[in-house]
């Protein structure tokens, strides 16, 4: 009589597959190769015996066979997709965009399946169409929707379908080569004048300490060419004042992004972490800038509302913005003649090739520093003629100033 603790199943009783059929390999091993419609291209040759590969099999088929691809919606494969580690790795920030802009074309396409806007992209192009013409009210008047706002809809539509595709769900993403409405060229820059009143700012002693604080800021943005929520963020530890060296971490393009420092932007970075001692008491915070949040934690600096501040003392224009800072770095780089793709490493701008690595990034903070060192000359040129602008007198006259207060007695 067998003993039915040591008794072998029989076949019958394993998992059967209906449609894949693994084959037994010349090694022994069994093999799961499978090229159906609407399934992804799978191929696995690592079972040791039959019953694992049935096994496999089986977890695909209902995986893959039991809900075909086509059968999901645009609004099925969202909530799918908001609920994946492809979404909830990105940025806050990357995040809280796509799940604002995704709810209009969800509304219009979300019951549209997969596989019907893969083969007829046309409804993808006649939704751009109509959010081209699309009037919304804003006060008393009606407003079309911009090129920026209609692009971002369709990025986030974009990842959707990129991740359809690595899910199998989808051959290809039907917007690859679609075209979209160019985001419009940015030519804000910050005038001599303002930027001398943000540099008088720094050193007033008329000012309040938030109000230097705030200028110091955004004067030190400009020459990092970082995103004002870059900036925001900073923490005490990414600040090497030792080394010259500060990291921004987290942001909108690569994980880590080193920063060079000249003398006027260690010494400005100094002052700012005193006075954040004083300000912080008894109660530190991580960061270089903070404000005090109303549930009692320090949070990122609130760039947007000392930038008000700043404006109404008239040291900005009321057209100017905090971006404003990065875009005047960037360009008055490349007047000064620095390569493009060095510039994209210190101000971290995404490029069609991949982002850069820590160790990368690092090595080329180091050689960057040599360069950026050597235009102290004529960055502290830029910054006398700045401020000489805001005083309404000359270069020299501000220079010789500035050299007897520097030789009376303190």
């Amino acid at each position: 009589m067998t003993d039915p603790t040591t008794a072998t199943p029989q076949a019958s009783a394993l998992p059967t597959p209906s449609l894949i059929k693994p084959k037994q390999l010349p090694s022994g091993k069994w093999r799961i190769q499978v090229r159906r419609q609407n399934w992804p291209r799978i191929d696995e040759a690592h079972f040791t015996n039959e019953a694992e590969a049935n096994a496999r099999a089986v977890e695909l088929e209902l995986r893959f066979g039991a809900r075909p691809a086509d059968a999901r919606t645009l609004q099925e494969a969202w909530d799918e997709y908001i609920d994946s580690d492809t979404f909830t790795d990105k940025a806050d920030g990357t995040q809280r965009c796509e799940l604002r802009t995704a709810k209009h074309w969800l509304a219009r396409l979300g019951q549209f399946k997969l596989r019907e806007v893969e083969a007829s992209p046309q409804v993808v192009v006649q939704y751009r169409q109509d959010r081209r013409k699309a009037k919304y009210k804003r006060g008393e008047s009606e407003r079309t929707y911009g090129a920026n706002q209609v692009r971002l809809e369709l990025a986030s539509l974009s990842s959707l379908m990129n991740y359809a595709r690595e899910r199998g769900w989808i051959q290809r993403n039907p917007l690859l080569g679609m075209k979209r409405p160019a985001k419009k060229a940015e030519e804000r820059r910050i005038s001599k004048v303002q930027q001398g009143r943000v540099l008088l700012a720094v050193v007033s002693k008329e000012l309040r300490d938030e109000d230097r604080e705030a200028a110091r800021y955004f004067a030190l943005q400009q020459e990092f060419g970082a995103r004002p929520g870059e900036m925001a963020k900073l923490t005490k530890a990414d600040v090497d004042l030792a080394d010259k060296l500060l990291c921004f971490r987290g942001t909108k393009t690569s994980p880590v992004r080193y920063v060079p420092l000249t003398e006027w932007q260690r010494d400005r970075l100094a002052e700012q972490l005193v006075w954040a001692a004083i300000k912080e008491g008894d109660e530190p915070s991580p960061f270089v800038w903070s404000t005090w949040g109303k549930d009692g934690e320090w949070k990122p600096y609130n760039y947007s509302g000392w930038w008000k501040t700043l404006r109404k003392l008239g040291l900005v224009d009321d057209a100017s913005r905090p971006h404003d800072a990065r875009h005047e770095h960037v360009s008055a780089a490349i007047e000064d003649g620095i390569p493009a793709d060095e510039i994209r490493l210190v101000t971290g701008h995404k490029s069609i090739q991949a982002f850069e690595r820590y160790n990368h990034a690092k090595a080329t903070a180091t050689r960057m520093r040599a360069k950026i060192e050597g235009r102290q000359a004529v960055l502290g040129q830029q910054k006398l003629e700045a401020m000489a602008a805001a005083m309404e007198v000359s270069p020299e006259a501000l220079a010789a100033f500035i050299k007897e207060q520097a030789k009376a007695p303190k």
